[in-house]
């Protein structure tokens, strides 16, 4: 079944998740795409982000909207017409669809050992709260949070290091946001989608 999950994280906030496994042609199936997503999908060259932009397009319909309802904004950000908000991510052969009546960001990853080499790019030992001694999924966990707000705040010149500071605890994980004179909080949701980490923030 290509629809893997549907995590609710609350009454207004659905996660909807799907485990590429088809070929193009039966990603294509029933979907009625605009003039602007066919000359999007045109323009994607790798084989396995075709079904990413297809796996996403799927689960736009899963969530009762089309192509048509789907925008983007210059930063690449999506968006519906409609009062709702919405966030997406591919990572390898899982598409995810992140809808809410508030702002959401969400992002997953499969832990790489490449995450270890740029740690020093994205991680502040200052004002993260996170163990000293890391691996390689705390470092998935760390990264896939601060993703997921980077996505929801849409802020140019907003950085990983710099300005997103991610807390743990063992009730909840919080992000804090320090930019341009002003402040921002999130509560972050982790779940594990077979061998790979995804983040929500809202």
């Amino acid at each position: 079944m290509p629809l893997f999950k549907i995590i609710r994280i609350d009454t207004n906030t659905k996660v909807f998740i799907w485990q590429i496994k088809e070929t193009l042609a039966v990603l294509k199936k029933e979907l009625n795409l605009t003039v602007n997503a066919k000359a999007k999908y045109k323009k994607i060259k790798h084989l396995q982000h075709k079904k990413q932009f297809l796996a996403t397009q799927q689960l736009l319909k899963l969530a009762g909207y089309t192509s048509a309802h789907l925008h983007y904004k210059n930063s690449g950000k999506p968006y519906l017409d409609t009062e709702q908000y919405i966030s997406i991510s591919h990572s390898n052969t899982f598409a995810v669809f992140a809808i809410a009546t508030k702002p959401v960001g969400v992002d997953i990853e499969m832990p790489q050992e490449k995450l270890k080499r740029v740690a020093q790019k994205f991680i502040n030992s200052t004002a993260d709260c996170i163990p000293s001694d890391l691996e390689i999924i705390q470092l998935t966990k760390l990264w896939t949070a601060k993703e997921a707000v980077y996505k929801l705040l849409d802020l140019k010149g907003l950085s990983f290091k710099q300005h997103i500071a991610v807390c743990t605890s063992k009730q909840e994980v919080q992000a804090s946001v320090s930019f341009l004179n002003k402040e921002y909080g999130f509560n972050i949701y982790y779940f594990s989608i077979e061998n790979c980490i995804l983040a929500l923030a809202k």
